[in-house]
């Protein structure tokens, strides 16, 4: 497998299928707006929003404006973000062509169950137009929150650094930054769950600030 650490090499056309408003500008950059709506449909930015405020700041460049990030101890603060983080974090690993092995470590070793009627129900928001709502038992912990929030963070930072098809590529790419050590980031990130995701989300973020 060939090796990236950057977006000097060019990349194949995107198959993800996202929306051509979700395509950088002539600056290289995307509007927020313009990502969250690739990721989960229109209707769904603002609760995707509510997730990307989740992530502890790491720097204030760019223009960064970060809210207060939500209670994710609270129950009903859970129950609100679970549908949307599903069906987000099932729209960026189809973007990014993950298997649902490798995805479900992302998730924490989520059992296959468990896992299979997330999907199910998150596809059926998707292309059925229904709400997905989880609650009770059925909302994500804190944890698979805070790792779905960690993904679309660093979803968001390679669509601001990169072109559509290196962004949709990047994470399967292996790498010779030293943090990865030859590895693929989604490697690295499966291995080292929420302490790797924050390094991978600190990384592109300092590439964003210069």
């Amino acid at each position: 497998m060939r090796k990236k650490d950057n977006a000097q090499a060019s990349a194949p056309k995107s198959k993800s299928g996202r929306a051509a408003s979700a395509r950088p500008a002539a600056d290289g950059r995307v509007s927020q707006a313009a990502l969250l709506g690739a990721m989960a449909g229109d209707s769904l930015r603002q609760e995707v929003d509510s997730l990307l405020s989740a992530l502890p700041p790491l720097g204030t460049g760019h223009g960064y404006v970060f809210k207060p990030p939500p209670d994710l101890s609270r129950a009903e603060v859970r129950e609100r973000l679970s549908g949307v983080a599903a069906a987000a974090f099932f729209r960026l690993v189809e973007i990014w062509s993950v298997a649902d092995g490798e995805a479900r470590q992302l998730l924490g070793g989520i059992s296959n169950g468990a896992y299979y009627a997330l999907k199910a129900n998150a596809a059926l928001e998707r292309h059925g137009g229904a709400r997905l709502e989880l609650r009770g038992k059925a909302a994500l912990e804190q944890d698979k929150l805070t790792r779905i929030s960690l993904l679309i963070g660093i979803f968001r930072s390679l669509n601001l650094l990169y072109s559509p098809a290196l962004a949709d590529s990047w994470v399967k790419l292996e790498n010779v930054n030293p943090v990865f050590n030859g590895a693929a980031p989604l490697d690295y990130m499966r291995r080292g769950g929420v302490p790797a995701m924050m390094r991978v989300r600190q990384l592109l973020q300092a590439r964003e600030e210069g």
